[in-house]
Order: structure tokens, then C-alpha cells, then sequence
């Protein structure tokens, strides 16, 4: 039981790590796309949603807080990590971009 739970957990950051990956890596038949910037200047451009309920909400909220200081590590900015119930309450959409209200 203990190795199936470090299974599933190494299994959300490795989906976590590579997910990142994805969203950053631009084929060359698509360089004319806008860059996705998660940080700038040390400061979020991006927010990190986890589950608001299910089995997975504890490990989703774990692996988003390994993701959160990878890109602390890199950017110096500090993702928020936001419950997808709260949301739409604190994203709006501005100029066509996502922004967290309060934030960045």
C-alpha cells in the first residue's frame, strides 16, 4: 500500500515536471507562437490550479508546491497555487490575458 501511494506521487510530479516542460517547449513549426512567460521580472504571470475536492487533492496540492518552487528556483517569482473552485473569483481576463485580481 505504502509503495502504491510513493508510486502515485512520484507519478503527479513527473506529470507535474513534464507538463511544465510541454507548456514551455515550442516545436519549429510553431515559432511564430506567442512565448508562455510563467515569470517575469521575479513576478507570477501564471497561477497554478489544483483540485478542489477528490482523491487526488492532497498529492495535486503537493506535487503544486514542488512545481511552485522549481519555478521560484528559476524565475525568483512565486507561483500562487490556486483551488479551481476559487478561480474564477480571482482570475479575470484583461487585454486578452489571464490575470490574478490582486496580483500581478
Amino acid at each position: 500500500m505504502k509503495l502504491d501511494r510513493l508510486l502515485i506521487r512520484w507519478q503527479l510530479y513527473a506529470s507535474a515536471l513534464l507538463g511544465l516542460w510541454a507548456l514551455c517547449w515550442t516545436p519549429a513549426d510553431a515559432a511564430a507562437a506567442t512565448p508562455v512567460r510563467l515569470a517575469q521580472a521575479g513576478r507570477p504571470t501564471a497561477v497554478i490550479v489544483v483540485p478542489a475536492e477528490g482523491p487526488e487533492k492532497e498529492q495535486a496540492y503537493e506535487v503544486a508546491t514542488v512545481l511552485q518552487d522549481f519555478i521560484q528556483r528559476m524565475s525568483d517569482a512565486e507561483l500562487p497555487v490556486i483551488d479551481e473552485t476559487r478561480l474564477a473569483s480571482q482570475v479575470r481576463v484583461a487585454d486578452g490575458r489571464l490575470q490574478l485580481e490582486g496580483g500581478p
